[in-house]
Formats: C-alpha cells, sequence, structure tokens
C-alpha cells in the first residue's frame, strides 16, 4: 500500500496501477488458496465422519444379525427339544397300546356255564359239555370282541388328547417365541433409528463446526492479506 502510495505520488501511474494489480492478483490468489485448503480439510472431515458412521453402522449389523441368529439356533433347539419329546410321547402311547392286554372279566352266566360244563365232564355228558363249552366259546369271544373294541376306542381317545395336548404346547411355545422376535425387532428398529439421529446430529454440528471455521478463516484472511499487502 505505500509503495502504491509513493508511485502515485510521485505520478507514476502506469507503475502505480501495474502495482495496484499486482496486489488484486495477490490477494485473490491468496484467498483463492486459502478457500481450497478449507475446503479439501472439510472433505476430509467428512470422509471421515461418514467412515467413521459406516463402521458403527457395520458394528451395529453385526451386533443384531449374530444376536438374531443366536435367537434362530434357540428356536431350532427348542423345537427340536418338544419334536423329541412329542416322539418320545407318541412311541411310549404306541408301545402301551401294544403291549397292552385287557382282561376278560367273566360274569355269573359264565361262571355257571364253565361250573355245568365241568359237571357234565365229570358225569360222561360229553356230548352235553360240548354245548356248553361252545356256548362259553363264544362268550368268550363276544368279550374278546367287546374289550378289544374298548381297547382302540381308549387308545384312540388317549391319542386325540394327545395331539391335542402337544399341538397346544407348540402353539404355546410358538407364540412365545414370536412374541420374543417381535421384542427384538422393535428394540433394533428403534436402536437404528436412535443411530440414525445421532448420524444426523452430527452432520449438522459438522455443518455448523466448518460454517463457524469458514468465517474465522474470512477474517484471517483479511487480517493476513493486510499483512502481505504492507509487505510488498
Amino acid at each position: 500500500m505505500k509503495k502504491k502510495k509513493i508511485l502515485s505520488d510521485n505520478g507514476k501511474y502506469k507503475e502505480a496501477d501495474v502495482y495496484k494489480h499486482k496486489i488484486n492478483k495477490t490477494k485473490e490468489e491468496f484467498i483463492e488458496a486459502k478457500n481450497k485448503e478449507i475446503s479439501e480439510q472439510h472433505k476430509l472431515e467428512y470422509a471421515n465422519l461418514e467412515e467413521h458412521m459406516m463402521l458403527e453402522l457395520e458394528d451395529f449389523n453385526k451386533y443384531w444379525d449374530d444376536k438374531m441368529n443366536d435367537f434362530e439356533q434357540k428356536v431350532n433347539a427348542i423345537e427340536d427339544l418338544v419334536n423329541q419329546r412329542h416322539q418320545k410321547e407318541t412311541k411310549d402311547l404306541q408301545f402301551e397300546m401294544e403291549t397292552y392286554v385287557p382282561k376278560i372279566k367273566p360274569n355269573h352266566d359264565y361262571n355257571q356255564l364253565k361250573m355245568t360244563e365241568v359237571r357234565l365232564k365229570k358225569l360222561d355228558r360229553f356230548l352235553e359239555a360240548e354245548e356248553i363249552r361252545l356256548k362259553c366259546e363264544q362268550i368268550e369271544k363276544r368279550e374278546t370282541e367287546r374289550l378289544h373294541q374298548e381297547k382302540n376306542d381308549l387308545f384312540k381317545t388317549k391319542a386325540m388328547r394327545l395331539e391335542k395336548k402337544q399341538m397346544s404346547e407348540i402353539e404355546v411355545a410358538r407364540r412365545k417365541l414370536q412374541d420374543e422376535y417381535n421384542i427384538m425387532s422393535n428394540q433394533r428398529e428403534k436402536e437404528y433409528d436412535k443411530l440414525m439421529v445421532k448420524f444426523k446430529t452430527r452432520k449438522i454440528e459438522l455443518d455448523l463446526q466448518q460454517k463457524h471455521e469458514k468465517n474465522q478463516y474470512r477474517d484471517i484472511v483479511i487480517i493476513k492479506q493486510s499483512k502481505c499487502i504492507m509487505l510488498l
């Protein structure tokens, strides 16, 4: 500034004009360099912020993916245990049915016929004894068929009750696991939303910080410009 004034005072206007343009060019180059420096620094800060947020998001997803995988393994383990128990219950019921032998309980009439058969046999009245024996066998056959039907009805009822109980247990287990899954999913969604809000807040804070820095640098640039010009 002093040199430009000296040239101007001495009537060296062309030299003063050249020097004025030199000062302006120096000022523009200084501002451009400083702005470029600030811009590059801010780009780097944004890149670091984006990288940090991506790493946080990866950690978040890995944590919840692992947690959901653990839950899935838990579901599979519970289903296996329930199925194994149900298979054992069904197998035990089948074994009980196969080994269960109902006993014929003779009634009074049957006992009387058998006693008559014995007496007739002792009296050598074999044809009459044979007739009585056939009647007893018919009674035994009818009783056996009745007991067999009772056995089938009994185990059919037991099988239906067992199936109903097992279906109820499966339904209860599934509802419980579904409720647990829903809680985990809701929790993950809420934490994800919180994470997104945190990322948004960080970007806003960085924008404000960079805006403040630009304003500070603008003042610094003006001061440095003045110093540079005074040295020319």
